[in-house]
């Protein structure tokens, strides 16, 4: 797995440079000159605006001038408790640009960048690669020492950032050429259609960032468009992870995105705010896809439908965007994507200052199908369950959708659900252990669903319900930034709950010169 990830340094590339990475070899065609604009994480805390990001394309990549970008649960979970693959691929990065080697903690990753920045030590610190590194800035000058820091900022870090809608800017040579599927589209295509492959520059696209692993498609569904099944584990690629993401002016889009059909373009009806929540939205979808309601019985055992219970009562967990987005799924009915059709939602949302902001967003559309309940999150579940009960008497609950990244909010869905047949959909991001009375399982005929994270066929199945007028998703976008608000205080970026902020990362500050 190193190899994947070994870094070469981008701050002296030029073009007509062979650039290696990934055990292949590309013809470098164009190289921003003095680096661009990038909000880059460092290690948990730690975001800054670098105005000097290095930036290039070879011969195989697109790159994406950013439009907008919104900012994700997860994005704010990497600035306050960082994240463990991120973490290793960066003290990899930092062992080859130093020529320095040695074992590491992902977990120390906080010190080595103190070690850097300031060049003091800390002695609790047990990593070989640290002290290596500790004995090789001990012999540098102050001068050389500062120097030193400042080239390894600008391109060493992670740009985070997925929820992207961008233009094309460049396009590879040799892009037309990549036509071997990879991932997803491995399964069940043998080339990649040129009608894809034609990328031209000034075209509006949504990106995919996540190049994942799929199963192959079984022998009796190869009679069509099908798609194998996407795998948990190590991803081929994942943009924001081992690759550079959306929070900078550009991204560079490598051929392994590019073969999985990760790259898709926008209809010009959509606005580039809706087109940037297709790929959150996109991860919900998939999670009630992967639930089924019983709604009777023929020859064949169950006839079922997707996503929650038609007619039904859908409760959901969480006072976020992704919360009101679950709402505007679970009342609408699609014709191709059966998700929704529930008669009523109840939200619990964590104060009245969200309910209200929910009822300006969601009554005007749906009047008194949806509800919303204050509740105390802190609280102990049973407190919670019988202040709902006094309100709402014997409401029969159907589905519960967790649109809140906690752990008590699993627990607490797993206590509000009644009758036969109930549905959890685990959307939001938990960690840690939870504590459910067994028998509603097998007693009430249950299930929980979650979702491994957002896919390509679900954001254009997100894409065909915009299209088709059944979702709108532009009221649900807040405040936006641009790297001049962010300059001094990265912070309020990823503290912003209003809605789901959004970063113009082409505002306020220049364009970059390109040498080709």
């Amino acid at each position: 797995m190193a190899t994947i990830y070994r870094y070469h340094t981008k701050l002296d590339l030029k073009p007509g440079d062979f650039y290696k990475e990934r055990d292949r070899e590309a013809r470098v065609e164009g190289v921003g000159v003095g680096g661009m604009h990038a909000l880059v994480y460092y290690c948990a805390g730690d975001f800054r605006v670098v105005g000097n990001r290095p930036i290039f394309y070879t011969s195989n990549d697109l790159v994406i001038k950013a439009n907008m970008v919104h900012r994700c649960g997860t994005d704010v979970r990497y600035c306050r408790e960082g994240h463990q693959l991120i973490d290793s691929i960066l003290l990899r990065q930092l062992s080859d640009l130093t020529d320095v080697d040695g074992r590491f903690d992902p977990s120390s990753l906080k010190e080595y960048v103190k070690l850097l920045q300031i060049g003091a030590c800390d002695r609790k610190v047990r990593d070989d690669l640290y002290w290596n590194l500790v004995r090789y800035v001990e012999t540098l000058t102050e001068e050389k020492r500062v120097r030193l820091c400042g080239n390894l900022f600008s391109e060493w870090g992670r740009v985070v950032g997925h929820e992207i809608v961008g233009t094309i800017w460049k396009v590879g040579s040799n892009v037309i050429s990549l036509t071997k599927p990879l991932g997803y589209t491995s399964t069940w295509l043998s080339h990649m259609p040129k009608e894809y492959l034609d990328f031209r520059e000034g075209e509006r696209v949504i990106v995919q960032t996540r190049c994942a692993r799929y199963e192959a498609v079984p022998e009796f569904l190869q009679d069509g468009n099908v798609a194998g099944a996407q795998l948990l584990g190590v991803d081929i690629e994942d943009g924001a992870r081992t690759l550079d993401g959306g929070f900078a002016q550009y991204m560079r889009i490598t051929p392994e995105l590019i073969r999985s059909g990760c790259v898709i373009r926008v209809p010009d009806s959509l606005s580039d705010t809706e087109a940037a929540l297709v790929e959150p939205t996109a991860c919900l979808v998939d999670c009630l896809d992967l639930a089924v309601h019983p709604e009777g019985q023929d020859e064949e055992g169950n006839i079922m439908k997707k996503g929650v219970s038609r007619g039904g009562v859908t409760l959901i967990v969480g006072s976020g965007t992704m919360a009101f987005i679950a709402a505007e799924v679970a009342l609408t009915i699609d014709g191709k994507m059966k998700v929704g059709g529930a008669s009523k939602v109840i939200m619990f949302v964590r104060s009245k200052e969200k309910a209200t902001l929910g009822e300006k967003l969601l009554m005007g559309k749906f009047g008194d199908r949806i509800e919303f309940f204050v509740y105390d999150s802190l609280s102990p579940h049973d407190e919670n369950v019988r202040r709902f009960k006094k309100e709402y008497g014997k409401i029969s609950v159907d589905d519960v959708i967790v649109a809140a990244g906690d752990v008590r909010a699993v627990e607490l869905a797993h206590r509000m659900v009644s009758g036969t047949g109930w549905r959890i959909h685990v959307f939001a991001g938990t960690h840690g252990y939870i504590k459910v009375p067994s028998g509603v399982w097998h007693y009430s005929n249950a299930g929980t669903s979650g979702t491994s994270g957002c896919n390509t066929r679900a954001m254009e199945n997100v894409l065909g319900m915009i299209e088709r007028g059944t979702i709108a998703l532009s009221r649900f976008s807040g405040k936006r930034y641009t790297f001049t608000d962010l300059q001094r205080d990265p912070s309020r970026f990823f503290d912003d709950r209003y809605l789901r902020p959004a970063l113009l990362p082409n505002e306020g500050v220049p364009d970059i010169e390109w040498r080709m």
